[in-house]
């Protein structure tokens, strides 16, 4: 289990190409060829868009097979449940995506 979004204390990134750099990278730390769960952390403070398009960059990662399940960390419930209903609405789907590993 892994996050992308919050880098350090202050610092968040959820720039697709920074995402993609940070799960292959923690692919090679944990000497893995996938990663169970990522979690796009601390979504409050960035704007809904940006967390909705980097559920995006990680739903491909698991069409690729480097990730089984995806979801969102945050506070409050009001912005979990906003961000998880755009993923559905924007990608057709359930903020979770199983991969072939994931649970059926």
């Amino acid at each position: 289990m892994t996050k992308v979004g919050r880098i350090a204390a202050l610092e968040f990134n959820y720039d697709p190409e920074w995402i993609r750099f940070s799960m292959n990278r923690s692919i090679e730390r944990f000497k893995t060829s996938y990663l169970d769960v990522v979690f796009c952390h601390d979504i409050e403070y960035v704007a809904d868009g940006d967390a909705v398009v980097a559920a995006g960059v990680l739903f491909d990662m698991v069409k690729n097979g480097k990730i089984d399940n995806v979801g969102v960390s945050g506070y409050t419930l009001d912005k979990i449940v906003r961000v998880a209903n755009l993923v559905r609405e924007n990608y057709g789907g359930p903020l979770t995506r199983y991969g072939d590993r994931g649970i059926k």
